[in-house]
């Protein structure tokens, strides 16, 4: 899933033992690397010692689709985005220069579906974003709304239900790795 950089909903077919065997994999690059320069490594790798042979698919699949909420948007773009990020903060995160695509995308793991930008509201945005997990609680003991509740009151975008186009790996064949 990392080498292809999908979710686990978004791999498709291959024998059985895929979704039960686990390996550890050591290795190591030639020189310095960072990601994202070492995903096409790892993906050869992958590819090389699980003899994977795959082709990309498309599947409906459950997810939402970020839309402005009915109220309207409650941030305004930054006139000169000079970077982007996202960064945890005590009961929520704080968001420089991010697109509504790069939010989309940050929001699918912490809900667990895929999300698709909706909008059509173009910029970068500045937000600050409080919310909670299930428990109503923040880390900081303070109360804060439900990620889709604060989205909504805090930013003025909203998540739907919608079934979406999602990009799947399907595995025609794949053999299991020996030790070196």
């Amino acid at each position: 899933m990392e080498a292809y950089n999908v979710g686990s909903f978004q791999v498709v077919g291959g024998p059985q033992w895929i979704d039960d065997d686990r390996y550890d994999i050591v290795a190591r690059a030639e020189g310095p690397a960072r990601w994202p320069a070492i995903r096409p490594l790892l993906l050869t790798l992958v590819d090389e010692r699980f003899k994977l042979v795959v082709h990309r698919g498309s599947r409906p699949y459950p997810g939402f689709g970020l839309v402005v909420a009915k109220k309207g948007l409650r941030i305004q773009p930054v006139e000169a985005a000079t970077g982007s990020s996202i960064s945890n903060q005590n009961g929520g995160v704080k968001a420089t220069g991010v697109t509504m695509d790069r939010l989309a995308e940050w929001l699918e793991p912490r809900i667990g579906a895929p999300v698709s930008n909706q909008t059509h509201a173009a910029g970068a945005f500045d937000f600050t974003l409080q919310y909670t997990g299930n428990d109503g609680l923040d880390p900081s003991g303070t109360e804060a709304p439900p990620i889709f509740a604060a989205l909504e009151e805090q930013l003025g975008i909203k998540l739907e239900p919608r079934k979406l186009a999602v990009e799947t790996i399907v595995v025609d064949s794949a053999a299991k790795a020996s030790e070196n």
